[in-house]
Formats: C-alpha cells, structure tokens, sequence
C-alpha cells in the first residue's frame, strides 16, 4: 500500500464514524485497514525513535498504535486514562500522541495509575533500564535507589519529567483489587469523580475481579465514543478480558487489534452497579460452560474475519479457563492440540510453549 493511499484510508477512518465506515466497507475490510493504517510508525522520524525507547511489554506496532489514537482517532474531549504504564513507553507514545492532537482540550490530561513496585526486584529493574543510565536520561545515582527498593516511582517520574509532554501527564499509585475480599486502602486506585475519560488504555487489568471493578468504574465515567484499547486481550492468561467485552458486546464495537492489542469504541456510559450486576464476581460463578460458550463464538468470529491467530488465542483463553478451574488434563489436551499445528506454531509459537509451561495465572489467594 502506497504511502498517499495510507493517508487517504486513514483521514477516512479518523473522520468518519466507525459505525458509518464500518457500514460502508464492511466490518473485517474496517477492522483490517484500521490495524494497518494505524500501526505504521509515526510519520516524523524523531517522534518513530522516542515512542520504542523505554523497555515495555508492548511491541513497536502497539506502540505506534497508541500513538495514532491520541494523536489522530481521539476526539480531544475528556482526559485519557492508563492503567498499568510501568515504566511509561506507553505512557511516551499516548501523551506524544496528545501533543501532536489540534483538537485536544486545554485541560485534557493523561492520568496513568500502577502500583510503581514489586514487578522486579531491584537488581532486575535497573537492568531493565540500563539503556537510560547508558543514554543519561537517568542519572546513575537512581540505579542505587532502585536496587534497594524496587520501587519505580521516582525513576518514572526522572524518565518523563524533563520531556516536553510532561505537562500533560498525571501519575499516581493507584492498585487494583484483585479479589472481591482484598481490602481497600488508601493505594486503590481511585479515579477522580469529576474526570471524564475519552480514550483508556488498560494494561493493567491481571486478574477477573480486577477487570470487573476497574471496567465498571471507567466505563462509568467515560464519555459515549470513548476508545478503549485492551493490551491484554489477545494473551492467553487473561481471558477475563474477552470474556467482559462479550458479555457486553452490546457496548462495545470492535475497531480492530494490533499484536495483542484489541481497540474498541463505547457506544454509551453504564452505571456502575448496572455492570457489576450484569458480571459475574469470579471465573467459578461464570462456569466453564458459559466461558466455553464466549471463546468459541469469539473464534467463529475471528475465522470469519480471516483472524487464524486471534482464532488460536481464543483456544488458549479456554485452556486457560479450563485450568483455572481446576481441569488441568483438558487444558493440556486443548494445547497440545495447538502445538502440533504447523501453521500455529509459526504465528503464535511463542505463547503456545509459554502456555504448555503455565496455562493460566491466579491472583495470590484465589
């Protein structure tokens, strides 16, 4: 695809309504150029080098894609919501992103929350940023800070404070109930009453009640239109996620996934206890036919759409349902399975071993 006829498809998909363009081209043609257009690097090559420069668990391509979202596909209106930044390459690519969007509001900030510690230890966290000491965007005094506590806080704030899109951004500890029993204290994360959101980005959400209560409070407090991108839906541990979207796929449209990434639009806000009502509070009161049910219409869909991969990762969101329940032989059945498929291997070879080695993951006390 030519470079003007990139720009071309991807003015359409910024200015057109989803809903609009979706009816116009058809779901999977939209959802394929949506993937495509917006997951090319940015056009300035500066801007290309500073988005991949800090250690993240997303790919170049996601990356790229948060970018676009804020800088292009988000309307201006609201403030954009993080989850899970780590050390912030993705919270460098939203807020570039923001910088470059002429219709962001004055007063639109890119509020992101974690825990800020207890990923790494010390030793393992300063290597992870190595490449800054190397660099000078942190001064070698942190890496002793960093050893003895593990705590990043500061270490974020050292990396993102003298760029020129701090300004924009507000940081705060803010840990996610993984358990319906994990009781609340002043690091919880709370989102501030009077903010609305219009785009979030969620990479954070590592256990069901997690997903469950943040999801219900963002989606409260976020303005129709609003986009949300799920870093997490397309790896095997967490089939919360795909689950939640398709228990509400009445609220959500499906824009289209980048690597791991899934992009969706909120039609409208929900009440919080409307949501929290509608979804179950764990994995055993959903029950495993009701999860089996949602994996396998999902992968119907993604064959449909030609999505071999994400039709893969929808059998391993059930192997890992199935042992989370406490069905390890099935589970395995189901991944071994996949792993003698040639053409699997090749795609997502990777997660299919990391899944063979542990299916699925449970939040400490579940």
């Amino acid at each position: 695809m030519t470079a003007p006829l990139l720009d071309l498809i991807t003015q359409r998909l910024v200015q057109d309504p989803p809903e609009a363009l979706q009816q116009e081209l058809g779901e999977t043609l939209y959802q394929q150029l949506f993937a495509r257009c917006l997951s090319v690097p940015p056009a300035e090559p500066r801007h290309a080098a500073r988005i991949n420069t800090i250690k993240s668990e997303t790919t170049p391509r996601e990356r790229a894609l948060l970018f676009h979202l804020a800088s292009r596909f988000w309307n201006g209106q609201g403030h954009v919501l993080e989850v899970g930044p780590f050390l912030g390459g993705t919270t460098r690519a939203l807020a570039m992103g923001m910088l470059e969007n002429p219709r962001r509001a004055a007063d639109a900030r890119l509020l992101t929350f974690d825990r800020f510690r207890a990923y790494y230890n010390g030793e393992a966290l300063a290597q992870a940023l190595e490449p800054q000491f190397q660099d000078g965007s942190l001064p070698s005094e942190a890496r002793q800070m960093l050893t003895a506590s593990g705590d990043f806080f500061e270490a974020f704030r050292l990396l993102h404070s003298s760029q020129d899109y701090w300004g924009l951004i507000d940081a705060r500890v803010g840990v996610l109930p993984d358990l319906a029993e994990t009781p609340q204290t002043a690091e919880t994360l709370a989102l501030p009453e009077d903010a609305a959101f219009g785009l979030v980005f969620v990479d954070g959400c590592k256990s069901w009640y997690a997903t469950r209560w943040f999801l219900a409070r963002a989606m409260h407090q976020s303005l129709p239109g609003t986009v949300y991108a799920f870093q997490d839906y397309g790896w095997h541990t967490c089939f919360w996620i795909p689950f939640f979207l398709r228990a509400f796929r009445e609220d959500f449209r499906f824009l289209g996934r980048v690597d791991y990434t899934h992009v969706f639009q909120l039609r409208s806000p929900r009440p919080v206890r409307d949501i929290e009502e509608a979804f179950p509070v764990s994995p055993e009161q959903a029950g495993i036919q009701a999860l089996e049910t949602a994996f396998h219409e999902l992968g119907i869909e993604a064959l449909d759409r030609g999505d071999r991969e994400t039709w893969a990762r929808h059998r391993l969101h059930t192997a890992a349902a199935r042992a989370y329940l406490g069905d390890t032989e099935r589970a395995e059945s189901l991944l071994r399975a996949l792993a003698e498929d040639e053409d699997l291997m090749r795609r997502c070879g990777r997660q299919i071993r990391l899944a063979l080695e542990h299916p699925a993951y449970r939040p400490k006390g579940a």
